[in-house]
């Protein structure tokens, strides 16, 4: 474990490399650990490589995370405050150590659009929107300051200047398959099926793995009225991503119509397999078992 290694700059080095597998039945009780460790370094990275889980379904990483907010060092209640920004008093010491750390690095790109974060997550958009449009006009060659910018004005209802600011993204940085993959979403709420496959089909293109854009692209498909491409997109996802039970709905749902009743009743049952509780998916098998 990080705690064995007894120099406290290694500590964090191994904590932090150990946050991408955070959620790892093995990793998470390492991370937990460290968020209590002697050394400041170690606290503060444990705190932000427990970010990522931090909300309902981990209490155990969140009370880990409270505590830290009472932490002596303050970038260590920082780095909790930033992990808990949703729910944070922002009258509380580490509140207000997290406020004046953010609006002092306000004045550059990144610190507008961290700024824009913290408010988005704390569902003020409007807020939010003025911050990540004030980053995009300081850097307007950065492609990943205009993915959030295109995140607020579509949850606003701004949906044509989503996708104008997304293309923008996408043009400056081509290569880049989670840009193609947001702006095939944002085009699909635009009704612009054809379009939106295209910008999905170039996202799997550039990345094989990406599992939700062969998902949304199967999506996609379908309602062009492709259903065995939408078929094949979905397969591929399904492989990808053996644990979500959108997956094999969608499958089940087109297979319905196409007839073909036995597989369709199967991925009903793999999709609730993984979600007991998925009503749309218990009333489908209803509709099967009468056929």
């Amino acid at each position: 474990m990080a705690r064995q290694e007894k120099i406290a700059l290694w500590r964090a080095v191994a904590v932090g490399l150990l946050e991408r597998w955070a959620g790892d039945e093995k990793v998470l009780p390492v991370l937990l650990e460290s968020a209590s460790d002697p050394d400041a370094l170690v606290r503060g990275t444990a705190a932000r490589a427990l970010e990522p889980l931090a909300g309902r379904e981990h209490p155990e990483v969140n009370d880990a995370l409270r505590r830290l907010l009472q932490d002596p060092v303050r970038s260590v209640r920082v780095a909790a405050a930033w992990a808990l920004r949703a729910e944070l008093e922002l009258n509380s010491v580490a509140g207000k150590d997290l406020i004046r750390y953010l609006k002092h690095n306000a004045d550059q790109p990144t610190g507008a659009l961290q700024l824009g974060t913290f408010y988005m997550d704390r569902g003020q958009t409007e807020t939010a929107l003025t911050y990540f449009r004030r980053a995009v006009s300081w850097d307007q060659n950065s492609a990943a300051l205009r993915s959030p910018l295109a995140i607020a004005l579509s949850a606003l209802g701004k949906t044509a200047e989503a996708v104008k600011e997304l293309k923008t993204a996408c043009r400056l940085a081509p290569h880049d398959a989670g840009l193609h993959y947001n702006l095939g979403l944002a085009l699909a709420e635009t009704n612009d099926l054809r379009a939106a496959a295209a910008a999905l089909e170039r996202a799997v293109q550039l990345d094989p793995t990406f599992a939700r854009a062969w998902y949304n692209l199967g999506l996609a498909r379908d309602a062009l009225g492709q259903p065995d491409a939408a078929l094949a997109a979905l397969t591929r996802a399904e492989a990808l991503d053996a644990r979500s039970p959108d997956i094999p709905y969608a499958r089940a749902t087109i297979l319905q119509r196409l007839g073909r009743v036995a597989e369709a009743r199967a991925a009903v049952h793999r999709t609730l397999a993984l979600n007991p509780t998925h009503a749309a998916a218990a009333h489908l098998l209803r509709v099967l078992e009468n056929r």
